[in-house]
């Protein structure tokens, strides 16, 4: 057994004695607390009052600060409830107030000297393993907990402190693999399988920054193109202008222009000019090869039919593959590549980036294939569309959300993370599971541990796809089952319970005491079982000695002949 509680202030360490209903709870990324009863008496006086809010408690090496207690006294005794968090939590007394503007990348390393550098608290932090970087817009403005969450979120990484020491993981790769089961009827009882649909959505759009413009994005379309200069070749399925001075040309009717044009490892620079006097250069060079590419070309026009001269200018300095004597060559994209702007009507929002859509690559699998539309995002933060994209992916609850957990009755200790073997043969079980969360009970003998298990994706999906075979063999064999005793029950028990009809319509249950139909409203319990066909458990319809008639029929008339079934196949 674990040692007992210290209560811990400036100048005392007391032990906690006399306390019952200790339990600890912890939950990944979530929760670490520990919470207890305890009652005054004349040895534990002096430690009970020390038992005050915001006072440590030290429990197997770990710091938790009283966060709850409420005092209870029924004149007889006087009793405290407690509860106390994590000394990690008081994290959260940290702020920064700065805000890094913009779209800036992070590594873990620079995302927690921003955050969590300054605290006063004596918070540290060791980075295990290797995280890629990410983009996040206008980071800060955050308390020390908020930015550990956004630390585990974005990373990608689980958070296991050794008291004020943060301790961050690859949730890949974090935790022990080891060679331990947990076994229905050996070491584990009451096993429970949650899974819901409740909140499943397939679908979701997100809005980002809403600007103040005096107009919006139109439609693309296809547009007459006049080409112009000596240089024009065809290629691919392509115009290319091959000489600097070809152009091209085509008028547009609205406030602005955006274009869909070609890129390539060839590419060089266009020249665009509206009306003789907007001009914007671009550059069509692409390292990566062949790419239709975005270019934002002019807003704020006049709402009238513009013309556009677009002209191959130059190389691109930077490309080297164009390099003298060598030629750069510009494609002419084809279809509808010319985007138009319109002024705003009435309702109009303006966003920094058209609305960006995400379908999940499980809409398939669920409401035939039609998608189920969460709640849109809008975050007038984010600027980016890749920002918005990466946040829709993240919070998107696509798949069903399970919760595997089970009471551990050895007294084996198992750790945050560990990764154990799962076996229940009645629910078809045989796969790693990781534990997540546990609650444990160490001072008393008489309650079992609590283990959550791993509700990732993968494991669950293996979990989902068990169930699901489980269910289709169940069924077989409850088909079978239900036809073999049909074939084998004889003629007269048939004809003697045909009367029974509400029978034939109830649902089967399994039991201690055999099969029985489920209770219903208006319905009686036909059980079966020990040699013994009853009705509501009472009324004994057929045992050993035969068939009761009367309990069947009703009331017999006098002169009716009783009927018995015996081993030996005769009827008397």
């Amino acid at each position: 057994m674990k040692a007992y509680p210290l209560i811990k202030t400036s100048e005392y360490e007391e032990k906690l004695i006399d306390i019952f209903d200790f339990q600890e709870s912890w939950a990944k990324n979530e929760l670490w607390q520990i919470s207890f009863k305890i009652l005054q008496t004349d040895l534990n006086a002096f430690e009970f009052e020390l038992i005050e809010n915001e006072k440590i408690i030290e429990y197997d090496g770990q710091d938790y600060s009283i966060k709850v207690e409420t005092i209870h006294d029924n004149e007889a005794v006087i009793g405290k409830e407690v509860s106390a968090t994590h000394i990690m939590y008081n994290v959260r007394n940290h702020v920064v107030n700065d805000v890094n503007e913009g779209a800036k990348t992070y590594s873990i390393s620079t995302a927690l000297q921003f955050l969590l550098g300054s605290n006063e608290h004596g918070f540290s932090w060791v980075i295990h393993g290797t995280y890629p970087s990410v983009t996040s817009e206008n980071l800060g403005d955050l308390d020390g907990a908020e930015s550990v969450n956004f630390v585990c979120e974005r990373f990608g990484a689980v958070c296991i402190p050794d008291n004020r020491v943060l301790h961050f993981y690859p949730e890949s790769s974090w935790g022990t693999l080891t060679q331990y089961q947990f076994r229905a009827g050996y070491n584990t009882q009451n096993t429970k399988l949650s899974i819901s649909t409740t909140k499943l959505k397939t679908a979701i759009m997100g809005f980002g920054k809403q600007v103040a413009t005096s107009d919006t994005f139109y439609q693309y379309a296809t547009a007459a193109i006049e080409r112009v200069g000596s240089g024009w070749v065809s290629e691919g399925g392509y115009w290319t202008a091959t000489k600097f001075s070809d152009a091209f040309k085509f008028s547009f009717t609205g406030t602005g222009l955006r274009v869909k044009m070609m890129t390539s490892k060839l590419g060089g620079k266009w020249t665009f000019k509206i009306d003789n006097k907007h001009t914007k250069q671009i550059s069509v060079y692409n390292a990566s090869g062949n790419e239709e590419k975005v270019f934002e070309i002019k807003r704020g026009l006049d709402s009238a039919t513009h013309t556009v001269v677009c002209t191959f200018v130059s190389r691109d300095g930077t490309n080297p593959n164009t390099k003298a004597p060598k030629m750069a060559k510009n494609i002419l994209n084809s279809g509808a590549f010319v985007g138009t702007y319109r002024k705003n009507e009435k309702g109009d929002q303006v966003y920094t980036f058209d609305p960006i859509t995400y379908v999940s690559p499980n809409v398939s699998n669920w409401n035939g294939g039609k998608k189920m539309w969460a709640k849109a995002i809008r975050d007038d933060v984010i600027t980016n569309p890749a920002t918005m994209l990466a946040r829709l992916k993240s919070e998107l609850q696509d798949v069903p959300e399970v919760s595997l957990t089970t009471e551990f009755l050895d007294s084996d200790e198992f750790g945050k993370g560990d990764t154990w073997l799962f076996y229940h043969d009645r629910m078809r079980f045989d796969t790693d599971v990781k534990i997540i969360g546990y609650t444990k009970y160490p001072y008393n003998v008489s309650r079992s541990s609590e283990v959550v298990f791993s509700n990732s994706r993968k494991a669950m999906s293996d979990i989902q796809r068990d169930i699901k075979k489980a269910t289709i063999e169940a069924q077989r064999k409850l088909k079978n089952i239900g036809k073999t005793v049909i074939e084998n029950i004889p003629a007269d028990i048939k004809e003697s319970t045909a009367s029974v009809t509400d029978a034939r319509n109830a649902n089967v249950e399994f039991s201690g005491d055999g099969i029985q139909t489920s209770k219903q409203e208006g319905y009686n319990i036909l059980q079966f079982g020990n040699g013994v066909l009853s009705l509501d458990g009472d009324d004994v319809l057929i045992d050993e000695r035969g068939i009761n008639l009367a309990k069947t029929f009703g009331a017999l008339p006098p002169e009716s002949q009783g009927i018995g079934l015996i081993e030996a196949g005769e009827v008397k």
